[in-house]
């Protein structure tokens, strides 16, 4: 049962892990943004019953938007450098 499992779960928590870095890291991002934590706690009392679900999604949005400036500065540096994407 552990030999079937375990493939299944390093699967899962390898994507539960990279959505759990996304989070932390804009939280981290967006907090350092004056004035966000405000902004964000307008937008939780706006929604009522999904007030915790706010900021959740700023960061996770904020997370996500770094992660993709990284992948492109990346990306364009690798490039210019003349290395293929293969490698």
């Amino acid at each position: 049962g552990l030999l079937t499992l375990a493939p299944w779960l390093m699967k899962t928590l390898s994507v539960l892990g990279t959505i759990a870095m996304f989070l932390v890291g804009g939280g981290i991002l967006v907090h350092g943004i004056p004035g966000s934590h405000d902004w964000v706690h307008h937008l939780g009392e706006l929604a009522g019953a999904i007030s915790w679900a706010i900021p959740v999604l700023v960061n996770l949005i904020g997370g996500l938007i770094a992660g993709l400036i990284v992948l492109a500065v990346v990306s364009v540096v690798g490039r210019l450098r003349g290395k293929s994407e293969a490698h």
